[in-house]
């Protein structure tokens, strides 16, 4: 009798998370940050406004343009000593490999993170991803390298609506394919 519930328990528990939805749609908690652009008006970034940023707060990410840098920021009232226009950052790229389609179920995945992520950003990127029963095996700490880590994951879901919801995450730059090689 005990094999059988093993066995049982075993094959049920994908299911689990086959009705998992995530609702990205509601608006951000007080604690929980989130990506924004920041346009300079007619200057470029230095510095010394890089500088401005931080001592307010903001923790810029990277330079998206001269004049516009993206950023993290906790706060939704935002005053900044400088010429700036901020709006909310755009949604993760997915860029499809030679099939040019849609990731299905048992697809590898390589996500791409976002340079220079704070510490508060790491920990609410890898609750997001968990939703998505995408474990973040990445130290929080090493996020805040200017260099982009990734994580190589088995996406195991066939939406769309929960992969375009996947892509709204903030602190992912981008999502690919893991194409195969073979010699």
């Amino acid at each position: 009798m005990r094999p059988v519930f093993i066995l049982l328990l075993v094959l049920l528990m994908p299911l689990s998370t086959a009705f998992l939805t995530v609702d990205n749609s509601s608006q951000y908690s007080v604690n929980e940050g989130r990506e924004i652009e920041i346009t300079l008006g007619d200057d470029y970034w230095t510095q010394a406004n890089w500088n401005e940023l931080k001592n307010n707060g903001i923790y810029p990410l990277r330079i998206i343009s001269p004049s516009t840098v993206l950023a993290w920021s906790v706060s939704d009232n935002i005053e900044l000593d400088l010429p700036v226009e901020i709006i909310e950052a755009h949604s993760a790229q997915y860029k499809a490999g030679l099939d040019g389609l849609q990731p299905s179920k048992g697809d590898m995945l390589r996500l791409v993170l976002e340079p220079r992520l704070p510490a508060q950003a790491a920990q609410q990127l890898s609750q997001q991803l968990a939703f998505f029963s995408i474990e973040m095996a990445i130290e929080p700490s090493l996020l805040s390298s200017p260099i982009p880590h990734m994580i190589v994951v088995e996406w195991n879901y066939d939406d769309a609506q929960l992969f375009s919801q996947l892509l709204e995450i903030d602190g992912i730059l981008w999502i690919e394919p893991v194409l195969v090689t073979s010699a």
